[in-house]
């Protein structure tokens, strides 16, 4: 499977929509990074998903990117983290 998916329609829960947007956005913002070189690792549909989960479960969505995203790109070191990290500060204070 691949670590991407390229779809013009999303199926799920009704009502529960704008989690699961929300995720994808930020994940795709972190693969433009990725693609431009300035991130070594492109997030997958597991963190999205996972991103989604914490948001319907009253998790504030900073908190829930930090957590999911913050958590993969940690193992990758303190820049890429610290890379992440200004990228979700930038899209959740607006």
């Amino acid at each position: 499977m691949p670590g991407y998916v390229n779809a013009y329609g999303f199926h799920g829960i009704h009502g529960r929509s704008l989690p699961v947007a929300t995720g994808i956005k930020l994940a795709n913002t972190l693969r433009q990074a990725a693609a431009v070189e300035e991130l070594y690792y492109s997030p997958s549909l597991r963190e999205t998903i996972a991103y989604a989960k914490l948001v319907q479960n009253q998790t504030q969505p900073k908190e829930a990117a930090q957590i999911v995203f913050g958590n993969v790109y940690a193992q990758w070191g303190n820049i890429e983290l610290q890379k992440v990290n200004d990228i979700i500060t930038s899209m959740y204070e607006k």
